[in-house]
């Protein structure tokens, strides 16, 4: 085969396509240069917004907003009522004061020496000043409140010493000192609530002229020295400077001085909001005036870019118009009669000319000239390769089923035990219905003309009893019984209570004595109990063959499910719990002699799955671990589910597995069991069918601790 040539020809369209792309690029790069003189002039406004006035703006926002805190915290700072709370409304406007110092110094920073600045600065001393001063009297004010109402709890306390003196037999000097001291304590009290200056200070002055008198005179006053010497100390503190009234009064004094300062307070907040308000306007207006220009410049880029867009596009149209006229419409014309050639093989691609589109138009011939040599070996090899997959399929299907029967031939013995084990006790029990039958018919006529009315009855609901009667577990709880009843019987005075007690047992091991006790002690006792014995007999020899033969179904359902040929069959919902039982039943007899069988079911839903490959799986695992066991030891099956799959488990007590033969016991034809016991495809096979449900198995096993087996099946099988 000619290989393909693309050679640039002259007049390819290769080069005409370069011409025009060159013509694009070089209007490209044109129209670059005048847009990047377009931005740089708008990068440049950008950056005198963003790098000065905008931080100016922001910075002057910033200053206003921590004016305002600052205005907002004073009241806090006056109505304090403790040293705490001084503390932390001093410590949050110092913050603040701080915080809006820093911004003064930011703007001042940043190149902006307006007047308006240093008059801020002049009015943020000021305040930060005043406010000293408020948190000064704050603390004072807290330290006269505390002061006043100390000296007030201890002019009380003297007072009602005083008072203590009291009596019938005072001297009447005691009684008028009493009084004026009473008084003059009474005015002191009533005095520290007033607010106005002028009024305390006039009082002041007279109690302390009447302090002075009266300890003038008390000397002379002929008093008992324990009333002396407490009404000294009451003057004492009338006269004292922690007076009530003189602490009272500088209280008055501090709150006209801090409203004083709370009045500078406010007239310089309101300079200083009204002087950071004018700088702000001042900052919007230059802000204003910088985004005007910048519009300006991006309408005018904005302009240029639409002409250069138009440009490019103008462009981009030319060459697709040229696109259209000479490339497209010639490779519509190549694909068209590729489409022909899909119908008509021998069809041959049009000639298109000394260029490219020609070029590839012959290289396409070439090629398709060689696939349609190569399509007719593929398909003869296509078909072989589908009769060889049949036939692995055929002899894949021929295997399983060859593995099924080895097992089934393996189960027949065991099978055939476990089936006559039924059979024998159908056969036993047809015996003894039999004779129990016999029994009760060649009685029952003599038995019912000698019985009276009452007696009858009495017989009529012992017979009752034998319908309701449900055996005992065991042989054990049946003696214990027969021994109870035989006890009471004899206590009753009965003869005959041991042989009675088991007639009794047999009809209903749970009946009562009370109601047939009249009818043991009957002379016709024996022939009645005899009676109802034999019908109890009738009624369980029916049940046990009913078990029987329900056992016997349910082994040759298990051996026709498992001997089933299955065949390429659709996936079906299918109960693993069913098909784990099924298998089960096969190997009921090898279980029972000494394998100690431990089932951990728990609910699961349905399966969609092929049970029948699934059941062969569980035989292989449930087969090998029953011969690693040697049919004794402990079996453990597991069911349940874990995250998005089924997981059933098969553990046995064996000897276990080496962890160095965990992969090869997968292998086809590998097996550690001795020479004819077993063909080394059992667990291939499982694997196989594992692989199939899209699941995967594990192993986990070490030795002379068992093996366990891990099958893990997807709750949702893959599209």
């Amino acid at each position: 085969m000619r290989p393909p040539r693309f050679d640039l020809h002259p007049l390819g369209l290769r080069a005409q396509l370069l011409t025009i792309l060159l013509l694009i690029a070089s209007l490209a790069a044109v129209i670059a240069l005048v847009l990047l003189h377009a931005l740089g002039q708008v990068e440049t406004a950008l950056t005198r917004i963003t790098g000065v006035d905008l931080n100016r703006f922001e910075l002057s926002q910033r200053m206003a907003t921590q004016a305002q805190n600052v205005v907002a915290q004073v009241p806090t700072l006056t109505r304090a009522g403790s040293e705490a709370a001084i503390d932390s409304a001093g410590v949050r406007l110092e913050q603040d004061l701080n915080d809006l110092t820093k911004t003064l110094q930011a703007l001042s920073a940043a190149g902006n020496a307006d007047p308006e600045l240093r008059t801020l600065q002049g009015f943020l001393g000021n305040l930060r000043s005043n406010i000293a001063q408020l948190q000064q009297i704050a603390r004072r004010r807290l330290v006269l409140e505390q002061s006043q109402a100390g000296a007030t709890r201890r002019l009380e306390s003297l007072r009602q010493q005083l008072s203590q003196d009291d009596g019938p037999g005072a001297p009447l000097a005691v009684l008028r000192v009493r009084q004026r001291l009473f008084e003059l304590s009474v005015a002191t009290v009533t005095g520290a609530q007033l607010g106005d200056p002028v009024e305390l200070q006039a009082l002041l002055t007279r109690v302390s002229a009447e302090v002075q008198a009266l300890d003038r005179s008390l000397p002379n006053q002929g008093l008992p020295a324990g009333f002396r010497q407490r009404a000294h100390e009451l003057l004492a503190l009338l006269g004292a400077a922690e007076n009530p009234l003189r602490l009272r009064l500088e209280q008055v004094r501090l709150s006209y001085l801090q409203e004083t300062r709370l009045s500078v307070n406010g007239s310089l907040s309101d300079r200083f909001l009204a002087t950071a308000a004018s700088f702000n306007q001042s900052t919007q207006a230059s802000v204003r005036a910088l985004g005007s220009d910048l519009g300006s410049l991006i309408r005018r880029q904005r302009a240029v870019s639409v002409f250069a867009f138009a440009a490019m596009a103008l462009g981009v149209v030319g060459v697709l118009i040229y696109a259209n006229l000479f490339i497209v419409r010639r490779l519509r014309q190549l694909l068209d009669a590729i489409e022909a050639s899909k119908a008509a093989p021998h069809t041959r691609l049009p000639a298109l000319g000394r260029n490219e589109i020609g070029d590839l138009a012959r290289a396409l011939q070439d090629n398709l000239d060689l696939l349609a040599g190569r399509e007719a070996a593929t398909l003869a090899a296509k078909e072989t390769a589908e009769q060889a997959l049949e036939g692995l399929r055929r002899t894949q299907s021929q295997l399983l089923q060859s593995e099924k029967m080895a097992l089934l031939g393996q189960l027949v013995a065991s099978v055939a035990h476990e089936i006559n084990t039924p059979i024998a006790a159908v056969k036993s029990s047809g015996n003894a219905m039999a004779m129990a039958l016999d029994q009760w018919l060649s009685g029952l006529p003599d038995l019912l003309r000698q019985l009276d009315a009452a007696t009858l009855q009495a017989y009529l609901d012992l017979v009752g009893q034998v319908r309701q009667a449900r055996p005992l577990e065991s042989t054990r709880a049946e003696r214990q019984r027969v021994r109870e009843l035989a006890a009471a019987l004899q206590a009753e005075g009965v003869a005959s209570s041991h042989w009675m007690a088991g007639r009794l047992v047999q009809i209903n091991p749970a009946l009562e004595l009370g109601p047939v006790l009249p009818l043991c002690r009957h002379p016709l006792a024996a022939h009645v109990l005899d009676s109802a014995a034999a019908l109890a007999t009738l009624l369980s020899g029916a049940q046990n063959i009913n078990t029987a033969v329900e056992q016997v179904a349910k082994i040759v359902f298990a051996l026709k499910s498992y001997s089933r040929v299955s065949g390429e069959a659709p996936r079906v919902l299918a109960d693993v719990r069913e098909g784990l039982e099924t298998v089960l039943t096969l190997y009921h007899n090898r279980i029972k002699r000494g394998v100690e069988l431990v089932r951990h079911f728990e609910p699961v839903p349905p399966l969609h799955c092929w049970p029948d490959e699934l059941n062969q799986v569980w035989t292989n695992l449930i087969h090998n671990a029953l011969q690693a066991m040697q049919d004794r030891g402990r079996l453990e099956l597991g069911l349940g589910l874990q995250g998005e799959h089924l997981l059933v488990r098969i553990r046995d007590s064996g000897p276990g597995i080496p962890p160095e033969l965990h992969q090869r016991i997968f292998e086809p034809f590998f097996t550690t069991k001795a020479s004819g016991e077993g063909s080394g495809l059992g667990l291939d096979i499982v694997r196989r069918i594992v692989d199939k449900h899209g699941g995967r198995i594990e192993v986990d096993s070490r030795p002379g601790e068992g093996a366990e087996f891990r099958v893990y099946l997807p709750l949702r099988p893959a599209a």
